[in-house]
């Protein structure tokens, strides 16, 4: 199925506010596709049903395509949707040289911070013995710490993580940077983070999809 054909249907993504859903709704703006958003409550057992049902998981985002595919792993529907979209920039294309280094950067965020949050703010979960999931939550905290100082160092010098233009590297991170337990103490750390996060919900596209998941950018 072409692109073309792809964008003219509707897409349907299951998210929660505050979720990781919040990048890929963004997205969904930028490139403007036909879309439609469903909460899902963690207390709605019947929204949950019908989630679970399209993914084992039961995990958000959750992002069905106008061909009824299902599709999840926030980074890689970031990537998929931007490539919809070639003439928006958010996703370098294959010819490229920017490209790898974009492809890296989003799946160091979803693989090293992504799951790192779920360590800090769902300790419970990584370990057998309640008694040491505040143990879990620390170590977590400090890697969360370390991974933004490489995050830090890998990307350019700016004013986005590619250069001049605006990547979905740059909407997952300012989303994952929202996260962060002590956000003044990161940017204060990192002002080129701050810069970023302030660039994004800048953009009026994204503004309002940050402002329905209560991510407010940091002051100047």
């Amino acid at each position: 199925m072409g692109a073309r054909a792809i964008k003219g249907g509707k897409y349907t993504l299951y998210g929660r506010p505050g979720s990781g859903s919040a990048a890929v709704e963004a997205m969904l703006e930028l490139t403007g596709v036909n879309h439609q958003t469903i909460d899902v409550g963690k207390a709605d057992a019947e929204a949950l049903a019908k989630l679970r049902a399209l993914n084992p998981l039961c995990q958000v985002p959750t992002l069905v395509l106008p061909s009824g595919e299902i599709m999840t792993e926030s980074a890689a529907m970031l990537v998929f949707l931007a490539d919809l979209a070639p003439k928006s920039g958010l996703a370098p294309g294959v010819d490229d040289p920017r490209r790898a280094k974009f492809l890296r950067l989003m799946v160091y965020l979803s693989a090293n911070l992504y799951m790192s949050f779920l360590r800090f703010y769902y300790s419970d979960r990584y370990i057998a013995d309640p008694a040491g999931a505040d143990a879990v939550t620390r170590a977590a905290a400090e890697q969360i710490g370390f991974e933004w100082r490489v995050f830090d160092d890998l990307i350019a010098p700016g004013p986005f993580a590619l250069g001049e233009a605006m990547s979905g590297v740059d909407i997952y991170a300012a989303m994952l940077m929202d996260w962060t337990d002590d956000r003044d103490a990161l940017f204060a750390r990192h002002p080129r983070l701050a810069a970023i996060a302030r660039a994004v919900a800048a953009h009026p596209k994204i503004g309002p999809a940050w402002s329905r998941h209560g991510i407010v950018p940091p002051s100047a």
